[in-house]
């Protein structure tokens, strides 16, 4: 039991924002980019069809949430469930604007270890498991954000973007140190930066005002806020879950949508450094 409140103490704070120290100056760098068309696709009510499709492109083999709904089962019963009025009704609420109860946002924390010798929760990897329904709704979203993502993100970030790969990075800085290592190339220093913690520390006050630089409406970035602060997190150890905390920043590790809203959040400090690239 001590293990427990320790784990549930320890994620507690570290999805807690306790102030606001953001340069919001980096956001001076970053354009309107959605148009009006976009938004309107991207708030859209959904109609039985998309709910549908969303059901069945969650990965099946996937851990059950807070429900305990595997995905496999779901997608085995997904045509009966989808024509269900309230799984139908639940979804196009949460569009229209309506508040999410917390059995919809109550979220697991399943802790994988990042290394072989744990030494404190640091060492520990925290993976969402969402419920069913959440999920419905971040998949619909994400699927709607990919044809817009290569649009807005610049060429340098090329992980989670629609026709591009993290590897294309790799292939890259190899070339790069290959090229300055040669015998009679200029002085050179390569630093890499490692952002620890970095999907659970992602501000989500400072997502939104980055969605509405970026020309998000209204309506998206409501619908995107509803949807990440509205969670509450259990800890799961030896099996059972511990704790019922609010987070109020991070996003989920594990969830559809969320890798998409930390390239987003990123997006800024790329923008950032290629106008300083640029000056020189």
């Amino acid at each position: 039991m001590e293990i427990a409140e320790e784990a549930v103490q320890f994620f507690q704070k570290q999805f807690m924002q306790e102030r606001d120290s953001t340069d919001h100056s980096l956001l001076a760098h970053v354009p309107a980019l959605i148009n009006e068309e976009e938004n309107a696709t991207l708030g859209a009510i959904p109609n039985s069809e998309e709910v549908k499709n969303a059901v069945f492109k969650l990965n099946g083999d996937s851990a059950g949430g807070p429900v305990g709904f595997l995905e496999n089962f779901i997608n085995h019963v997904g045509t009966l469930l989808v024509q269900t009025a309230d799984i139908v009704r639940t979804v196009r609420d949460f569009f229209a604007a309506n508040s999410l109860p917390k059995s919809i946002t109550h979220t697991n924390l399943v802790l994988i270890p990042k290394k072989s010798n744990v030494q404190s929760f640091s060492d520990m990897r925290p993976i969402s498991l969402s419920s069913f329904v959440n999920k419905i709704f971040s998949s619909i979203i994400h699927d709607r954000l990919q044809d817009i993502l290569p649009k807005i993100i610049s060429s340098n970030q090329s992980g989670f973007v629609k026709g591009r790969s993290i590897i294309e990075n790799v292939l890259l800085t190899q070339e790069l140190i290959s090229y300055i290592s040669k015998r009679g190339k200029p002085s050179n220093v390569v630093i890499k930066l490692d952002m620890a913690k970095a999907y659970d520390r992602v501000s989500c006050f400072f997502l939104m005002k980055i969605l509405r630089k970026m020309g998000f409406s209204n309506k998206v970035v409501d619908l995107i806020w509803r949807l990440i602060t509205n969670n509450y997190y259990s800890v799961i150890i030896n099996g059972q879950p511990h704790g019922f905390f609010h987070s109020t920043r991070g996003v989920k590790q594990g969830d559809p949508l969320f890798p998409a809203l930390f390239i987003l959040s990123a997006e800024v400090l790329t923008r950032a450094l290629n106008l300083i690239m640029a000056s020189l």
